[in-house]
């Protein structure tokens, strides 16, 4: 087990401020204890100061396109991006968020599942947790239909929505049960982005 101590100024738990002080112990790179004050690192405990330090939890990018690499129309350009170079942007969009105290990034749209296989493989344990949702469904020739996505009609979308989830279900997942979801509710979750939304209300009949 890696251990490590960090003692900081103050510190944010997400609901208020702690000052004067504090000692955080993180085993294998999680919080094992806080110790408020100027409490002594444990024997084996290597300790890191910090004395004008802040921690706080990491926070969390709840809409980013990874596959991008934030330059000007970059959505646009990646339907020409050759595929080889995918990883790379992936990671240093990461890289960046990490930077900024992101530990968890929800990619809402990427290029025909290149995120989705990026997190599949592995190969990174030191980069944010990624939350993907594959290529985004877009009607035939919608927004951001070049990544892969498009659907026609209700049925469309429904079998790609059916595909998707299927794909997706490990074993104990889609049942409602890790969750505590009754039996009545077993639904998947899934985010929607709508660009200009007045301009797609129901016209009525």
């Amino acid at each position: 087990m890696t251990k490590q101590a960090l003692r900081v100024a103050r510190m944010f738990d997400g609901e208020r401020l702690v000052d004067g002080g504090v000692l955080v112990l993180l085993a294998d790179g999680r919080i094992a204890d806080v110790h408020r004050g100027r409490a002594e690192a444990p024997a084996g405990w290597p300790l890191r100061e910090e004395p004008d330090g802040t921690l706080l939890p990491g926070l969390v990018d709840a809409h980013a396109h990874l596959c991008a690499d934030a330059g000007p129309d970059a959505l646009g350009r990646l339907a020409e991006r050759p595929e080889s170079d995918l990883d790379g942007v992936v990671e240093a969009s990461l890289r960046t968020h990490l930077a900024a105290g992101v530990t968890t990034v929800r990619d809402l749209g990427d290029r025909r599942g290149a995120v989705l296989r990026w997190r599949g493989r592995r190969v990174r344990d030191d980069l944010p947790t990624v939350v993907a949702s594959g290529a985004p469904l877009t009607s035939v020739g919608g927004h951001c239909w070049s990544l892969g996505g498009e659907v026609s009609g209700v049925d469309g979308v429904r079998e790609s929505v059916r595909r998707r989830a299927a794909a997706r279900r490990g074993p104990g997942e889609g049942d409602g049960q890790r969750r505590g979801v009754h039996p009545r509710h077993r639904h998947h979750p899934a985010a929607v982005h709508r660009p200009g939304a007045d301009r797609h209300r129901d016209p009525g009949p």
